[in-house]
């Protein structure tokens, strides 16, 4: 057994602290890490012996190896390379900020190592750029990155799940998957794909991942989609393997980009989704894509928005709601204006076809509250009309107040509305048209 010399603390954490040491024998500086501190319990000595026996068996370039160790003695120990520094201290020093090819290399690396790890039936469950570090050893000309910590890991296959109690959320805020708050031991490799794509977001942006936005404006053209994709609120409308994932960004970084052209990209795939052609998933993943590649491009959402029929809007609710919502908030905005006469009756028949495919108290304020403003505004007859037609179908109370709390915000739109909302309404909803 190599005997160690321990020197500085390099850090510490919920499991063990980890030392710069001498190993006696020859000389080589390693990193040394030991159970030790306050509190520590039996759970945690059961953790530690796991993160070390997961490691072991993990024989990949980009995953941090285990030199030695002994989990024997009180306190169990093991030893690692020593690191140069790790991924938390290269953003905050700005390391990638523009630089996407940087960024990939360093990424990639990261998907290679989870992507052996799950081929191996282990999962992380606690990525996060503390845990992520950086050695001396260069490839192309870069340093090389490696995945270390696996004290939340867990073998998928033979693992017993008895150490953690179920319902109890482990891991780190930012990065952690909401089906790990509520049931830790349930996770799955998905919760690690949650966290990879909250990483490259902090990676490209320079901003801590508690809330992300896929529209951030240093994200390069087409990464929004994939982030958003990865952070899923359900594990299922997530990339469903780290392969997957990359081969996505390496499409996005590829010269031979796919979607060269997006208006007639755009076309083909909603004709081929209304006709019935092809799998609708997988298409409208595409249509996703393509409206948040052009998410600032005003001319785009309003040319092609308005062409999903109610086929194409369907589909598009049963892939994601919540995705559906912010391109159809998105669009919203661009119509917030000044119109031309023609296109606000087109807008007014979209929104009905919108109305007719979802039943989703947000969506139709939403329609609500643009029909109102844009008739009133426009003085169109047929937004008018529409408008009285979709107030007509109401026949929910909820949602009846809903429509009345729409018209009291904008009474001079309301009073221009009540000539076309002749009859046929709950009571409720007409308390909302100002009185003669």
């Amino acid at each position: 057994m190599a005997r160690y010399q321990r020197q500085s603390k390099i850090d510490s954490g919920g499991f063990g602290c980890v030392y710069r040491a001498k190993r006696l024998d020859d000389g080589e500086v390693v990193a040394f890490k030991v159970l030790e501190g306050r509190g520590i319990t039996t759970e945690d000595r059961t953790r530690f012996i796991r993160e070390v026996r997961i490691q072991s068996q993990l024989d990949h370039p980009h995953i941090v190896p285990i030199l030695g160790s002994n989990v024997e003695v009180d306190p169990p120990f093991c030893v690692m390379p020593l690191a140069s520094g790790n991924l938390r201290s290269r953003i905050c020093d700005g390391a990638f900020g523009d630089n996407l090819k940087s960024t990939m290399h360093v990424f990639v690396q990261l998907l290679d190592g989870m992507a052996y790890a799950h081929s191996n039936g282990v999962i992380h469950r606690d990525l996060k750029p503390e845990n992520l570090l950086f050695f001396d050893e260069e490839i192309f000309g870069e340093e090389m990155i490696r995945i270390s910590d696996f004290g939340l890991g867990k073998r998928m296959d033979t693992e017993s799940l008895t150490v953690t109690q179920s319902h109890i959320g482990m891991g780190t805020a930012a990065y952690m998957p909401p089906e790990q708050y509520r049931d830790f031991k349930r996770a799955d490799h998905r919760a690690d794909i949650y966290s990879l794509g909250k990483i490259l977001y902090e990676m490209l942006t320079g901003e801590l991942p508690l809330h992300v936005n896929t529209h951030h404006t240093k994200l390069p053209r087409g990464f929004g989609y994939v982030i958003g994709r990865c952070i899923e609120h359900d594990p299922d409308n997530r990339y469903q393997s780290i392969l997957e994932l990359k081969k996505d960004l390496l499409e996005l970084t590829s010269d031979q980009r796919k979607f060269k052209h997006p208006h007639k990209e755009i076309e083909t795939l909603v004709r081929a989704i209304e006709s019935g052609h092809g799998n609708a998933r997988t298409l409208i993943e595409e249509v996703d894509r393509l409206f948040l590649d052009n998410a600032h491009d005003a001319v785009f959402y309003t040319k092609y928005f308005v062409t999903l029929g109610k086929a194409s809007i369907r589909e598009y609710v049963s892939y994601s709601k919540e995705r559906f919502l912010e391109r159809l908030e998105d669009f919203d905005s661009f119509v917030s204006g000044n119109l031309p006469w023609s296109y606000t009756d087109t807008v007014a028949d979209f929104y009905r076809a919108v109305w007719t495919a979802i039943e989703d108290e947000r969506v139709r304020k939403l329609l609500l509250e643009r029909l109102l403003d844009m008739g009133h505004s426009h003085n169109r007859w047929h937004v008018g009309t529409v408008f009285a037609v979709l107030l007509a179908s109401i026949d929910e109370q909820e949602e009846a107040l809903m429509a009345r709390d729409v018209l009291l915000s904008n009474p001079p739109a309301a009073k221009w509305m009540k000539s076309y909302c002749t009859g046929g309404l709950l009571p409720v909803i007409g308390d909302g048209f100002p009185r003669e």
